[in-house]
């Protein structure tokens, strides 16, 4: 658990040292961050964090507007943004691991490319400072912002507006949220919640607690991963659930200790809510059960009191980032953080309280302190007949910028969440294809199976894995191989040292290099395409139970009696023929399979 400092007056360095140890503590602390700079006599305070959607990096920001990438993986730093204005909020692209947001005090969003480390480009449209950025969960080109004035719906590769609202003065915005499911906007204000349809910002529904406690004001919101359910926190302590299907209100909860709620996350693939108090704890709840899970404060030697300001957690849900009060940045592992849960058990007495006034609120008419407007671009396309616009997301009404469906500048990997009705690629065309016509074109064959296996294009990782060099047990495959060709042996060489790299078990694999060269054949200098495809290939459909992939093993793990009924259904001619083998035809059948049918025909047939 060491404490490390970061010169910011370096472009890049070292996050730690070889003599720093990195064991989680008893609280599933990893290290403390902070910064150092030789003309300024302070540390400058971190202010907000984000994980990148490969959970490899994470991006800190600090009060005078710098930026620091921090790369997990290769124990790096990279100075983003040497400074400006203070910041205040920061964003990952939620499928661009590269893109990065800023919100920064001035009313302005700064848009960096982290690889690059270049300024893209500023989106402007806030008179004040930025409250919040929220990300499409599947869409790369769309950003929500808020400030006190206004709520943007930004496409990010043009730096343009698409829809916005703006708010009164006397009535300010406290937060703005898009739903996972891309549905919905949820704008916050201190007496309500709105709820508002994504595709053209039409009033869906309104959001207030119940009369008793119309004093309490909110402050943060957050909605499940299957936006069922909305999280609305304020003052005193005060937790309230809507249904976003009903639009009731389903339970109405109180911190024991009474401390105001700042902030609220739904915890990654759990049913769990994280709040960060005024009091610096950071608090677990799990409002199914009305029960505290946790309750934890900063317990090492350097928080001196000091508690939790901002958290943040990566979407796999290993890693938590905390900003804390005293300006550093602290990284939890959240599997340490639930087994010090286990062992530090809250007694029923610390279980959150149900306030006994709970009644359903039905939906109230739109608010006149929110004015509806529409930039010049053009919302989602309405159905035909005059009617209102369906109950509907981006991929089942694409939106549209000007004469450009947005769509179409997904990223290859996320064109298979379209559904089968989408203009654009889909699964059960490329069915109907091989139907008709019996093979890909050649020209599109690589596409095709790059869209197919959903590969995601993750150079940096494989750029990591390269530079390892041979693996050891792939250092003389030339003795083995019967590749005459010097270039494709050196590609295989360098795909089974990254495959060894990447899963050690792979490295002690009969046969390996039978089932990698034919991606390597198919994808042709792409190696990290090929890489990608032998990868997917392998973890997906490489395993038979609980054995791992091309094990040696006293028999094929295959089963001989699905085996036999399979040649004599469908090739029947050949069962006396292979009773006659000194082979069974188990054995003879997992040879062809291990090898992807490559000795049976060329690449060219078989990834067609």
């Amino acid at each position: 658990m060491p404490d490390l400092v970061i010169d910011t007056a370096r472009a890049t360095g070292r996050i730690w040292t070889p003599r720093s140890r990195l064991a989680p503590s008893n609280d599933g602390l990893l290290f403390t961050l902070t910064t150092s700079h030789p003309a300024r006599p302070t540390a400058s305070s971190f202010t907000d964090a984000a994980f990148n959607c490969r959970c490899d990096a994470v991006a800190a920001l600090t009060e005078h507007g710098q930026v620091i990438g921090l790369e997990l993986q290769h124990n790096r730093y990279t100075l983003l943004k040497r400074g400006g204005a203070t910041g205040v909020c920061v964003a990952y692209s939620s499928t661009v691991a590269t893109e990065l947001f800023v919100g920064l005090s001035d009313g302005s969003i700064d848009v960096i490319d982290t690889e690059k480390r270049l300024l893209v480009g500023t989106l402007r449209g806030h008179r004040h400072a930025i409250r919040s950025l929220s990300c499409h969960r599947t869409q790369p080109l769309l950003l929500l912002t808020c400030s006190a004035d206004a709520v943007v719906l930004w496409h990010t590769r043009t730096l343009a507006r698409v829809l916005h609202l703006t708010a009164n003065v006397a009535r300010p915005l406290v937060c703005a949220v898009l739903t996972p499911s891309g549905e919905h906007v949820l704008t916050c204000f201190e007496q309500e919640v709105r709820v508002w349809r994504s595709a053209d910002f039409a009033a869906v529904a309104t959001f207030r607690l119940p009369a008793a406690h119309s004093t309490v004001r909110l402050r943060t919101l957050c909605v499940n991963e299957s936006s069922s359910t909305v999280v609305a926190t304020g003052d005193a302590g005060v937790i309230a659930l809507w249904s976003l299907r009903t639009h009731e209100l389903l339970k109405l909860l109180q911190l024991p200790s009474g401390s105001s709620v700042s902030q609220a996350i739904w915890m990654p693939a759990s049913d769990h809510v994280a709040l960060i108090c005024d009091d610096g704890a950071l608090r677990v709840v799990l409002p199914a059960a009305d029960e505290l899970s946790l309750e934890l404060r900063p317990t090492d030697q350097r928080a001196k009191g000091s508690g939790f300001l901002r958290v943040v957690t990566d979407v796999l849900g290993h890693s938590l980032a905390a900003v804390r009060t005293d300006g550093s940045l602290a990284l939890h592992t959240l599997e340490a953080l639930g087994q010090h849960a286990v062992g530090h058990a809250k007694p029923p007495a610390a279980t959150a309280r149900l306030i006994p006034a709970l009644t359903p609120r039905s939906v109230a008419p739109p608010h006149p302190a929110l004015a509806h407007q529409r930039a010049s671009a053009q919302p989602l396309a309405a159905s035909g007949g005059g009617g209102p616009a369906p109950h509907t997301d981006f991929f089942r009404a694409p939106l549209m910028q000007g004469a450009t469906n947005l769509a179409q500048l997904l990223p290859l990997y996320q064109l298979g969440s379209l559904p089968a009705s989408s203009s654009l690629l889909h699964v059960d065309r490329l069915r109907g294809v091989l139907r008709h016509v019996g093979r890909f074109p050649d020209k599109h064959r690589a596409l095709v199976w790059r869209f197919l296996l959903q590969l995601p294009g993750n150079a940096s990782a494989h750029r990591g894995l390269a530079d390892k060099g041979t693996h050891s047990a792939h250092a003389t495959p030339h003795a083995r191989s019967s590749l005459r060709n010097r270039r494709l042996r050196a590609r295989l060489e360098r795909a089974l040292s990254c495959l060894a790299h990447w899963c050690p078990l792979l490295g002690e694999a009969a046969d390996l290099d039978s089932a990698v060269f034919p991606w390597l054949l198919a994808f042709e200098g792409d190696e990290l395409a090929g890489f990608e495809a032998s990868a997917t290939v392998l973890s997906n459909w490489g395993q038979v139970r609980s054995q791992p992939p091309f094990r040696t093993q006293a028999r094929p793990p295959l089963d001989p009696t699905r085996v036999s009924f399979f040649s004599r259904k469908h090739a029947f001619f050949l069962t006396p023929h292979a009773c006659l083998l000194p082979v069974s035809i188990s054995d003879g059948t997992f040879r062809l399979v291990s090898s992807l049918l490559r000795l049976l025909r060329p690449h060219t047939c078989v990834f067609s």
